[in-house]
């Protein structure tokens, strides 16, 4: 920056700090001042509006006090003297609810019936609305607002009513009080200018006088502002001196000056509040006051500055412009002059400066340009060997530089943590060894030295816990002017982990290929994506009668009969490619002489190096199937043989809670089988009622009591019918005489006992007969 601008800043500079200061102290002083000018006046406002809204409540509260000390009010309910005193109390009642504000005055029953009533209509209601003080224990009480039955908003001034006589509660005396002089107190504008405004909160938060700005706030309108929230904080405190006014958004989002008065007795908030730019207009034309100084006065300064520079800076020109052509190279021109101030003085050393200059340039450029090659070239140095230190420090393997005699010149950081240190010998730190390595591990310095290449080598090394380490050591020889080896860059990458990896890869291969070979199921490896049939196992060459050489590189579908590549079984390995693995399927398969074997097949999908594989077990189920077959043969003859002799079993899983029936017993039971999930409880409704209890006993006696379980009984089928079954059981207990299991026989005796009792009907009459016949004979 020139001289003269620094001056004329100064100048500007000193004059703006100085006018800030005076008029920022000036400007604050007066907006506290008129801040606590305005909020003293809002706190006044607010005090007054409350303390004559308290008045009013205790006026009353006074006049309700005074009617329930009355006499006549204290003989409403004494006996003898009830229909005087309620005549007395209604007339008392029409006098005082002629009063502004009062709705109506009540006198209630203890129960909280209206027995009598300024208002005409009212007397025998529920008047329990209008007095909660039984509940509050004291014998003036005023309740929070509601809305009343004109949809106006009122509260309730109660009183406790005391027999003369006893002193002893007998009822409320309550007064139902229009809220019309709260409004007036509120909307009372008088020293709130255009917006201000002053409401009254309950303590839900709701507002019960009218808006300034807003319509229908009644009981409608929620207050949630800083003044309301501080308010319901303070309430209960002695803060009359303490409350200050603030500014924040009021109901409306509106920022406003407030300030607030808590009415404890009716746990009430008074807000009053004006708006922030009403409020604070006078500092308009203070603030304007203010910009004006702040302009006018550092202005003047500066021109004044400005002046006086140019008188002190022409000679400082003239020396400039003289500096500025000698330093363009013209050492010739004479810059001095005759001035006897510090300008001339410096004008004229400028000028013997410039000689001397002039002798020494020409040395000092060459000395320059020599300094800046040599410095360009030491920070390139610096810069290589800065990079090739990260390198080497950031291998994670040790790489280290040998001498011919196997010291140790350089290491990395990986090969300091082994212990290869720079002047320790190689061998010493990696074998522990007094020489250098020979025999089995040859030594890559002497291999590099024979053969003057790379080398690459398997050696032992031991870590610093004597741990043996397998390392892939790469040697790379460095070779001197004359191209002979003079040291070695040693290499050693860590591949313990990757040797014992191959070797457990190389015994799980040898396992699983005897595993392979050897499984009794036959085993087939196919493609995915071709379906042929990559390897397989002897046992599943033999399966189908082919060698393995005669399967591998044939379709898979070698194996199957034609009509089951083009059926089901083709299907569901359809569904195997798509990842449904480990489940079984039963097909055919097909021998080299045409044969047809059942086997049963397990397929799952193997995924190696990103190609799919399908791995398929065949077990020969042939013999299994024909026991299948044998068994469900006699599953149909036992099924027959029973219902020919209309007997079924039945087995029980006790522990299982599982029960089965056979068919017949369905049918006996008269339930289509297979249709009704068989269960101990679907048994005991098939009983008749009157046998139910004696077959549950039974079955009891035979788990419990190790009983034997042979009974008859009646059941009735489903239409009705009712048939005799004879039914016969066995328990199975376990080792500690727990039952396990129980199972039996359910046969159909309904014929057999009509049988049996026409036979008995039938001997009964011969017998009968026999009788008469001898009585006859007797006779004769």
């Amino acid at each position: 920056m020139k001289i003269a601008n620094k001056i004329s800043f100064s100048f500007l500079i000193t004059a703006l700090v100085l006018t800030f200061v005076g008029t920022s102290s000036f400007y604050i002083s007066a907006k506290s001042a008129l801040k606590d000018s305005i909020s003293a006046h809002l706190q006044t406002t607010a005090q007054s509006r409350a303390h004559h809204i308290e008045t009013f409540l205790e006026e009353h509260k006074g006049h309700m006090q005074m009617l329930s000390e009355l006499e006549l009010t204290q003989d409403l309910f004494s006996p003898g003297q009830q229909m005087e005193s309620l005549n007395g109390l209604l007339k008392k009642l029409h006098e005082h609810a002629k009063t502004k504000y009062i709705n109506t005055l009540f006198a209630i029953s203890p129960e909280g019936t209206i027995i009598a009533s300024s208002s005409k209509g009212d007397t025998g209601k529920d008047g329990s609305v209008h007095v909660d003080i039984a509940r509050t224990g004291e014998d003036i009480h005023v309740t929070d607002v509601r809305i009343a039955g004109n949809n106006k908003g009122v509260i309730d001034i109660s009183a406790l009513i005391r027999a003369r006589k006893t002193g002893r509660f007998s009822g409320f005396l309550s007064a139902e009080i229009d809220l019309g002089k709260l409004d007036e107190i509120t909307t009372d504008r008088t020293g709130l200018g255009k917006t201000g405004e002053i409401y009254l909160v309950n303590k839900d938060g709701f507002m019960i006088t009218p808006s300034r700005f807003q319509k229908n706030t009644f009981l409608k309108q929620k207050v949630d502002s800083w003044n309301f929230k501080t308010a319901r904080i303070n309430r209960g405190k002695n803060l009359t001196d303490e409350i200050k006014a603030a500014i924040f958004p009021d109901y409306r989002g509106v920022k406003v000056l407030g300030t607030y008065q808590y009415i404890p007795q009716m746990d009430w908030v008074l807000l009053a509040e004006i708006e922030e730019s009403e409020a604070f207009a006078p500092m308009k034309r203070l603030k304007a006051i203010f910009v004006i100084l702040m302009l006018f006065i550092p202005l003047t300064a500066w021109l004044t500055g400005a002046f006086v520079a140019k008188k002190i800076t022409r000679p400082v020109h003239e020396l400039h412009k003289g500096t500025e052509i000698i330093g363009m190279g013209n050492l010739e021109y004479k810059v001095g002059t005759q001035a006897k101030d510090e300008i001339g003085q410096l004008s004229r050393a400028f000028n013997e400066m410039t000689r001397k200059l002039q002798e020494k340039t020409t040395s000092i450029d060459n000395l320059n340009r020599e300094v800046t090659e040599r410095i360009a070239k030491e920070e390139e140095i610096t810069r290589q060997k800065q990079f090739i230190e990260k390198v080497i420090n950031g291998l994670n393997d040790p790489f280290y530089v040998i001498n011919r005699d196997h010291t140790v010149v350089l290491a990395n950081e990986a090969a300091i943590k082994r212990g290869i240190t720079k002047g320790t010998r190689c061998y010493k730190v990696t074998h522990g060894e007094e020489k250098p390595c020979e025999g089995k591990h040859a030594c890559p310095m002497r291999e590099v030295l024979r053969t003057r290449r790379p080398v690459t080598l398997e050696h032992v090394h031991y870590d610093n816990k004597g741990g043996p380490r397998i390392m892939e050591v790469h040697g790379d020889p460095i070779f001197d002017k004359n191209g002979d080896v003079v040291q070695m860059i040693e290499y050693s990458i860590d591949i313990t982990e990757r040797k014992q990896m191959e070797e457990k890869l190389k015994e799980s291969e040898e396992k699983y290929r005897t595993q392979f070979n050897e499984a009794l199921d036959g085993m087939v490896i196919a493609d995915t994506s071709t379906g042929v049939i990559l390897d397989c196992n002897p046992a599943a060459a033999k399966l189908v009668g082919r060698e393995r050489a005669e399967l591998i590189g044939q379709h898979q579908k070698i194996l199957h009969p034609p009509e089951e590549n083009n059926g089901q079984y083709s299907l569901t390995f359809k569904e195997h490619l798509k990842g449904k693995e480990g489940e079984s399927l039963d097909a055919k398969v097909i021998t080299k002489d045409g044969k047809l074997k059942d086997v049963s097949i397990k397929a799952n999908l193997l995924e190696i190096g990103g190609r799919k594989f399908l791995h398929g077990i065949f077990r020969d189920i042939t013999e299994r199937k024909k026991a299948e077959q044998k068994i469900k043969r006699s599953e149909t003859s036992l099924a027959e043989a029973q219902q020919i002799a209309h007997i079924g079993n039945w087995d029980w899983d006790i522990v299982h809670n599982e029960l089965r029936w056979s068919d017949e017993i369905y049918r006996i039971f008269g339930l289509v089988p297979r249709q009704v999930r068989a269960t101990y409880e679907a048994f005991l409704n098939s009983i008749h009622p009157d046998d139910r209890e004696n077959v549950r006993q039974a079955v009891n006696n035979a788990l419990y009591k190790k009983a034997t379980y042979s009974i008859e009984h009646h059941v009735v089928q489903q239409d009705g019918t009712e048939r005799v079954v004879q039914e016969q059981g066995k328990v199975i207990f376990d080792g500690n005489g727990k039952p396990v299991r129980m199972m039996g026989t359910v046969q159909d005796i309904t014929e057999r006992k009509r049988t049996d009792r026409e036979l008995h009907d039938a001997y009964k009459k011969i017998k009968e007969a026999q009788e008469q016949l001898i009585q006859a004979g007797k006779m004769a």
